[in-house]
């Protein structure tokens, strides 16, 4: 197994209620409250094959870049930086 894609949430949610009272003998209360939602969701995709492959082309690149002469380093960057034509 060297490719993974994984997906999870979980997610809570509470709420929070305090009462409070009128006057002595009036008969009435008041309730107020507090709740809230929370989510988190989590997302990974593991694949191998194409981590290797990127690091594979990483380690050819720099090796390439070791072995070029400076004459062919300098050809590499006038075609990057002057535009054709010029």
């Amino acid at each position: 197994n060297v490719a993974r894609l994984t997906t999870s949430s979980v997610g809570v949610a509470a709420q929070i209620a305090s009462t409070g009272g009128g006057s002595i003998g009036s008969g009435t209360t008041s309730s107020t409250g507090n709740s809230s939602t929370t989510t988190v969701a989590s997302h990974s995709n593991n694949d191998l094959w194409v981590v290797i492959a990127e690091n594979i082309r990483t380690m050819l690149a720099g090796m390439r870049a070791v072995t070029q002469s400076s004459d062919e380093r300098v050809a590499q960057l006038d075609e990057v930086l002057l535009p054709k034509g010029d």
